[in-house]
């Protein structure tokens, strides 16, 4: 009876749903010749994925797939699937398939992959070895835009596999460690563009075509002023160490230079470009100092003070606003402590009690985001008052607090929603592949990222109120150069949310910008 019933559901399932197919063939974008052994894909926004493989004439078929929305992929050594824009190609790697429809006549155009080849040199013309070279590709639109990388040999010499097009040749050598020398700082150098520009708008773009070797691409890299920060450790236990170290502001958490003081306390770090900077220091014992922000311009940072202390107690309160507050059950509910510098370590408990306490244990001085996970629904951390003193946001400041300390967190859930569509120009939704859509509050630091629904639907709740911006992007552009992302954004007219708003704001696709350089 059960395989009897089983099948009934099967065929009427069938029945309703006829299953769709695609055949076409592979070539050559250059010389327009068939290409056997190309692996085609199809994937759905669900993840599953079809493939076929060319035969010796170039052709591909699949088949049974179910009707829907599909991003086409095509993979064969030393070429790369750039869309084609001419008419008989297929111009796009997005693929709609109605309920039983046979595609046929499809052409995947394959592009000879180029290369870029030359050497990295430093300003007395010697090789500079393992020095991260990098293509940025300058192309536009809704085609890919290709990000390459690769490293210097012990000769400075570096080649890229890259798509044809045109490019800037991004150089960032490698962090020297700092020396103490007789006879000046060791020269520091910044990251550099082909030729030798110190600065993204100075640089030479270089044009490679399809199946091209362009060599000679050789880059001298620029010189930045050697700047150097140090001071003092205190409060160093005898017969210990102390560290310190130091990280640009926007570098990564791993991208970090260090030294040791010596037995008074003294340091001193070397070879520093221009820039903004955290100094923090440690010692045995869970020892550390508040993080200090300096910015060294043309000259050095001295008498810096870092000051060790061990970890503290923080203990509060959560208050929660709104008329269904008494609905929000502290049971599993914890108050957690983001560092803003991700070399302090996080804080441990704060969980909440049935009366809405909480305590966290090894709190060192620093400056953290308060959250709540899980957070309830469409609720925002209004303001955290420590010590009696209210400051509103989730910011909480702990460089200066002496001894255990007392907070009090605003959690109102009464937050603002954003949500809406992503749409083509014919204002239909955009499934494959999903857009990423990106809601950048102006306060800095503020900011979601996600990607769409299978419907191409967002939604952000919990927002506190304030001016926001928002943009919906192509995946693909994401790769390349993150400044694109950001001078787009700061174009976006801002909206503001006030507390308890439901906003609908559909988006189209924005391009991102390049900075220009020289042709």
């Amino acid at each position: 009876m059960r395989t009897a019933i089983l099948c009934i559901l099967l065929c009427s399932r069938l029945a309703a749903q006829t299953a769709a197919s695609i055949e076409g063939i592979a070539t050559d974008s250059t010389t327009r010749q068939p290409l056997s052994r190309v692996h085609i894909a199809l994937r759905t926004g669900s993840e599953n994925t079809w493939g076929a493989m060319t035969g010796k004439d170039g052709h591909f078929s699949i088949s049974n797939l179910p009707p829907g929305d599909y991003a086409l992929s095509a993979q064969h050594t030393g070429y790369i699937h750039l869309p084609d824009q001419n008419a008989g190609t297929l111009r796009s790697t997005e693929i709609v398939l109605k309920d039983g429809e046979h595609r046929s006549g499809l052409v995947v155009a394959m592009t000879p992959r180029a290369s870029i080849s030359g050497t990295v040199t430093d300003e007395y013309g010697d090789p500079v070895q393992n020095a991260a070279v990098q293509a940025v590709s300058l192309i536009r639109g809704d085609r890919t835009e290709h990000f390459e990388t690769g490293r210097t040999d012990e000769r400075g010499h570096f080649r890229l596999s890259a798509a044809p097009g045109k490019f800037l040749i991004r150089v960032t050598p490698q962090r020297a460690s700092p020396e103490i020398r007789t006879d000046g700082d060791p020269p520091v150098y910044t990251e550099t563009y082909y030729p030798s520009a110190a600065t993204r708008d100075l640089a030479t773009v270089v044009e490679v075509a399809a199946g091209r070797d362009l060599t000679g691409i050789d880059v001298r890299l620029a010189r930045t002023l050697s700047l150097r920060i140090s001071g003092t450790v205190t409060g160093m236990p005898k017969g210990t160490v102390a560290m310190v170290r130091v990280a640009l502001e926007d570098a990564d958490p791993g991208d970090l230079r260090w030294t040791n003081c010596d037995p008074e306390g003294r340091f001193t770090i070397f070879g520093l470009s221009p820039g903004h900077y955290r100094v923090a220091a440690l010692a045995a014992q869970e020892l550390r100092s508040p993080v200090i922000r300096l910015r060294l311009d043309t000259a050095d940072a001295a008498d810096v003070n870092l000051k060790l202390a061990p970890p503290r107690q923080l203990s509060g309160t959560v208050v929660i606003e709104g008329d269904s507050a008494k609905s929000v059950a502290p049971e599993g509910l914890t108050v957690e402590l983001e560092p803003t510098f991700g070399d302090v370590p996080r804080p441990r408990g704060g969980a909440l009690d049935r009366d809405r306490t909480f305590r966290l244990d090894t709190v060192f001085p620093a400056t953290f985001r308060v959250s709540i996970q899980p957070m309830p629904e469409n609720a925002y951390v209004k303001s955290v008052a420590l010590g009696g003193v209210e400051s509103r946001g989730e910011k909480l400041d702990l460089t200066n607090a002496v001894g255990s300390a007392t907070a009090t967190v605003i959690v109102s859930l009464n937050g603002a929603t954003v949500q809406g569509v992503v749409t083509d120009d014919d204002g239909k939704p955009i499934r494959a592949p999903l857009p990423v859509v990106f809601l950048r509050a102006e306060n800095p630091g503020d900011g979601i990222q996600g990607r769409t629904d299978l419907d191409a639907k967002f939604r952000y709740s919990g927002l506190r109120p304030g001016k926001y911006r928002l943009i919906a992007v192509h995946p693909r552009q994401l790769n390349s150069d993150g400044n694109g992302l950001e001078k787009t954004l700061a174009k976006i007219p801002p909206f503001e949310l006030r507390e308890g708003d439901r906003v609908v704001k559909d988006l189209k696709l924005t391009p991102l910008e390049t900075p220009d350089a020289k042709h």
